[in-house]
C-alpha cells in the first residue's frame, strides 16, 4: 500500500472516531514494517502534522512499542487533544 493510502486510511479513522490505540493498530497493519515507535513517530507526523512532534515522540513510550510504561489508556489520553476522545475501537 502507497503511503498516501496509508495516510488516508488513518485520517479516516481518526473521523470515523476510533482511539488513537485503533489508528496505531490500523497503522501497524497497513505499514510493512509493522508497528514499531518509527512507524508510528512518521505515520502519526505525516498523517496528523498538529501533533507537535515531542508529543508524538513522548508516546513512544508506549509498551506496545517500546519497553515504557505507558497503558493502552495513557496512551489514548496523550493524543486525545488531537485525535478527539475515542468513540469506539475498531
Amino acid at each position: 500500500m502507497a503511503r498516501d493510502e496509508i495516510i488516508e486510511q488513518l485520517r479516516r479513522a481518526r473521523d470515523d472516531g476510533q482511539s488513537a490505540v485503533a489508528i496505531a493498530e490500523l497503522l501497524g497493519r497497513l505499514d510493512p514494517r509493522g508497528l514499531t515507535d518509527a512507524t508510528v513517530i512518521f505515520g502519526f507526523k505525516v498523517a496528523f502534522p498538529e501533533i507537535p512532534l515531542q508529543t508524538i515522540q513522548d508516546a513512544c513510550q508506549w509498551h506496545r512499542v517500546s519497553r515504557g510504561r505507558l497503558t493502552d489508556d495513557e496512551f489514548n489520553e496523550m493524543l486525545s487533544a488531537w485525535l478527539g476522545p475515542a468513540r469506539r475501537e475498531s
